[in-house]
């Protein structure tokens, strides 16, 4: 089914978001500033129309504007938005519609016909699509880690929830979640450690775009894991033969690594040690990789400030520099390590609202739910 657009009367009550991310900005027009972003079938209030645009509230009573062609009168689903991929005989019609079923439910079949609909198009997102096909219900990525409760949060998935809080046990079975099964964790340093599944919840996760996520809760054992290491991931039955293959342990204190980290990029970028932040994580090889960066005055298509950097890998013999280039990354935390089993050392970060995924080369492969959208 088509999402049809609202006529005026049904606007003055509700509408939904029909596009797989909506910008909310503050003026209505294309080059106004963007507030924040709207995931997919996103309720909102409609207040007014100016000309192609509707100014709308959402749920935590923010205001602000975006494309009316882009409201519906009702939420779409994933077999409709499916239905309409299909049924498309042009190649970017179809993608959106992949886009759209995507940012619904992104199982296994809808990724399929997505990295599918960016290969007929060249685009090499069809590459990173793919790459996403590893992690779903079996390889999860963590969101939270509470060291002093030996706790890890891994995101289960993404789906509409009745209430939020502890789910009975009894009903994980239906989730498909069995504690039996055994559950793993990766650390940043270190191999692979065994974890007991103690809880799953349901929360929140984005209270601007109303995104619920249902997460597994599980606990490491006091001393398992290297006090300098942070869970990356979480494996449901028997680990990957690459998780247990211990990463190793930089060998560089971390006073030393980021001394030299700094002394190396304010030399090679010319600019004064107080004048950026130096973030060190651990790398692959017994590395620690340091990164600086610093706006570069440009925004990206969500509004926030692109960054220049560069990043310096420190082993106990040498230092090597190497240019990030723009970017839209200015990660609180980060680690490089091979999670995916690709063979490669992909960059997870910490960006504050949310972990992101990398490949070597930047280009974003998956991350959990966006627990803000700055609007």
């Amino acid at each position: 089914m088509e999402p049809q657009p609202a006529t005026r009367d049904e606007r003055l009550a509700v509408a939904y978001v029909v596009a797989s991310q909506l910008r909310l900005r503050d003026a209505p027009s294309t080059t106004a500033s963007v507030r924040g972003t709207l995931a997919i079938n996103t309720p909102v209030t409609p207040l007014g129309e100016h000309g192609d645009f509707t100014q709308v509230r959402v749920g935590n009573g923010a205001e602000g504007w975006v494309g009316s062609s882009y409201l519906g009168t009702e939420a779409l689903t994933r077999d409709e938005a499916l239905a309409n991929a299909r049924a498309a005989t042009d190649r970017q019609e179809a993608l959106g519609w992949w886009q759209r079923a995507a940012a619904i439910d992104p199982d296994r079949e809808v990724l399929e016909g997505l990295a599918e609909a960016y290969a007929a198009l060249g685009d090499r997102r069809a590459r990173e699509v793919r790459a996403q096909l590893t992690w779903p219900h079996r390889m999860l990525l963590v969101h939270t880690w509470r060291p002093d409760e030996g706790r890890v949060l891994a995101e289960w998935s993404r789906e509409p929830i009745e209430a939020v809080g502890a789910i009975e046990r009894a009903r994980w079975g239906a989730l498909g979640i069995d504690p039996s099964e055994g559950w793993w964790v990766l650390p940043s340093i270190g191999e692979a450690v065994e974890a007991e599944l103690v809880d799953v919840s349901s929360d929140i996760a984005n209270h601007c775009a109303e995104a619920s996520v249902r997460s597994v809760v599980l606990t490491v054992a006091p001393g398992v894991l290297d006090p300098r290491a942070r869970p990356l991931a979480v494996h449901r039955g028997p680990p990957p033969p690459h998780w247990t293959q211990p990463a190793r342990r930089p060998e560089l204190s971390v006073e030393e690594a980021t001394r030299r980290a700094t002394a190396a990029l304010a030399s090679h970028t010319g600019r004064a040690r107080d004048a950026f932040t130096v973030k060190l994580g651990p790398g692959a090889r017994g590395a620690w990789v340091a990164t600086a960066s610093w706006p570069t005055g440009d925004y990206g298509e969500l509004g926030h400030p692109l960054y220049d950097g560069a990043q310096a890998r420190l082993f106990p013999q040498d230092t090597t520099i190497e240019e990030l280039g723009p970017m839209f990354l200015e990660a609180e935390w980060f680690a490089e390590r091979d999670v995916t089993g690709t063979g490669g050392a992909e960059w997870l970060a910490d960006q504050g609202c949310g972990v992101m995924v990398y490949s070597a080369q930047r280009q974003y492969l998956t991350g959990t739910t966006m627990s803000c959208c700055g609007c």
